[in-house]
């Protein structure tokens, strides 16, 4: 559950906000508690203390920002609970839209596999179809060439001085 909640982004932001949440609180609580007195030693190291500064330093206060008024927290719970609101009808839709993605590449993965499996069948049936010639050993292909023919040659049968001759052998009138 924690690896789907990370691979969607969910759990990122919902640390995010819990996060925010957390700062806030402590802002909230902390801020009028404190009075922070900034004290430089002689070596001109900085420190930060709730208490006055050790001896051989010179120190000053530090203005800290008055609390919220009761309307400023009021105004920042809505807000907080408008972003929360907010950041969960984004995760609703994404994970629709993660949801929706993963079913189509799913019909799309089935529809695949269907037409492989048509594809397979007309294969064998086209297999079956073809005639098949089983050799004992390799037989070889070599290129036909045509075979050449010797000229015809004719023959006259004879002389004819008479004239020409027709194919029957008689003497044609002129």
């Amino acid at each position: 559950m924690l690896t789907f909640l990370y691979q969607s982004g969910a759990g990122m932001r919902m640390q995010k906000l819990l996060w925010g949440w957390g700062i806030c609180a402590a802002a909230l609580w902390a801020g009028p508690a404190l009075a922070v007195n900034k004290c430089v030693d002689a070596q001109g190291k900085v420190s930060y203390t709730d208490g006055p500064c050790p001896a051989g330093a010179r120190g000053n206060s530090v203005d800290l920002l008055p609390p919220p008024s009761r309307e400023d927290q009021q105004e920042a719970v809505r807000r907080g609970q408008a972003w929360r609101d907010e950041a969960r009808a984004l995760d609703a839709r994404q994970d629709a839209e993660l949801a929706a993605r993963r079913r189509a590449a799913e019909q799309a993965e089935a529809q695949e596999a269907r037409q492989a499996a048509r594809a397979a069948a007309q294969a064998q049936q086209d297999e079956s179809l073809t005639p098949r010639y089983y050799y004992p050993v390799p037989v070889p292909v070599y290129p036909q060439r045509p075979v050449p023919q010797p000229p015809v040659v004719r023959k006259p049968e004879g002389p004819t001085p008479m004239g020409k001759v027709n194919g029957a052998g008689f003497k044609r009138q002129d």
